[in-house]
């Protein structure tokens, strides 16, 4: 069984891998201090967001390769990347608009639940 040359996988040199792992636990070291300091929950959001996207970068330029690749790779990993954004989008825009329309349901439509609280003043053994 012969193997083409043409088709054969490129070896990542160990220099990009050591020195990609060294910068991934530096950065990683970096979110932990970044988590002890109180910026505000959006702030220590966006900052833990923005350091575990620069990880993620490096995972997939050196570790998987995309570094030495051809062309159609990098565009599924960007592709794969903008879907995961649209619902991210989507996502916000939700949870960001439900009071607006429950207050308008609850106000449009005068419907009494037929179910009974417990705090409700009637006894259930009258039955």
């Amino acid at each position: 069984m012969s193997q083409d040359s043409s088709h054969s996988h490129f070896i990542i040199p160990l220099k990009f891998l050591l020195s990609c792992f060294v910068a991934l636990l530096i950065l990683t070291v970096v979110t932990v201090l970044a988590s002890l300091i109180d910026l505000g929950p959006t702030l220590n959001l966006t900052l833990a967001l923005f350091i575990a996207g620069i990880k993620a970068f490096c995972v997939l330029y050196i570790f998987m390769g995309l570094k030495w690749d051809k062309g159609y790779n990098i565009l599924v990993v960007l592709a794969s990347i903008l879907f995961i954004l649209i619902f991210i989008v989507f996502i916000i825009l939700d949870f960001s608009s439900r009071g607006d329309i429950e207050s308008i349901e609850s106000g449009s439509h005068s419907i009494q639940s037929p179910v009974k609280t417990p705090s409700s003043e009637q006894s259930y053994d009258s039955h």
